[in-house]
């Protein structure tokens, strides 16, 4: 326990600055998605607010049951796209800072959804709805990405600094395994809270 600990302070302190810029990636990219939310057309803003209240009364008027199998197939293409991009991306010295711009676009999204929830069901209602269906399950997706970003963000660095190809192919070997065991654990954790949240808002959908 001690020293699960001592690695994960070791990690933390090491990799800070890394860790406080891909943060601050993320919130920037937050922010521009609420602009960019804020700002759209209103013909834009009138056809996305009735295709979203089309299917909630479909919800309701058809008796609509979340399908378990297709949340757990979603949730599991998202994140091995996700963090396959990033991988592809960490394997190239020349591409390895697009690995920052992946997680701009993460924060944009959020943001872009959290601001028009908001927008469409009003701020009460809105901000539930986005801290279940949003907030909750990227929060734990952000986690994983920040670890396996910063991971493949040092192994390109390490090929900068160690031409040697004996302890590259070691290096990449460690970083897939690792990532195979991240993507595991994201996936065993980021599954179940899905599925639970998306039940939520089923009912929640039906109340509103």
């Amino acid at each position: 326990m001690l020293r699960n600990k001592g690695i994960i302070y070791s990690f933390l302190n090491e990799n800070r600055f890394k860790i406080f810029i891909l943060i601050s990636l993320l919130i920037f990219g937050c922010i521009l998605g609420i602009i960019v939310a804020n700002s759209i057309d209103n013909n834009m803003k009138v056809q996305l607010i009735e295709y979203i209240d089309a299917n909630n009364k479909i919800v309701v008027q058809e008796n609509y049951v979340v399908d378990n199998y297709s949340i757990m197939k979603t949730t599991l293409i998202n994140v091995l796209v996700y963090i396959g991009t990033i991988l592809i991306l960490g394997c190239s010295i020349i591409f390895s800072p697009l690995i920052y711009l992946a997680i701009v676009h993460k924060g944009f999204s959020i943001g872009f959804c959290i601001s028009f929830l908001i927008m469409l069901l009003g701020n009460v209602k809105g901000s539930i709805y986005a801290l279940i269906s949003i907030l909750v399950p990227n929060l734990i997706l952000i986690i994983g990405i920040i670890y396996i970003s910063i991971l493949w963000i040092n192994f390109a660095r390490n090929i900068l600094k160690n031409r040697n190809l004996y302890g590259i192919k070691n290096k990449i070997y460690s970083c897939l395994i690792i990532t195979g065991i991240a993507c595991v654990i994201l996936l065993g954790v980021l599954i179940p809270i899905e599925l639970f949240t998306n039940n939520v808002l089923d009912n929640y959908i039906r109340i509103i």
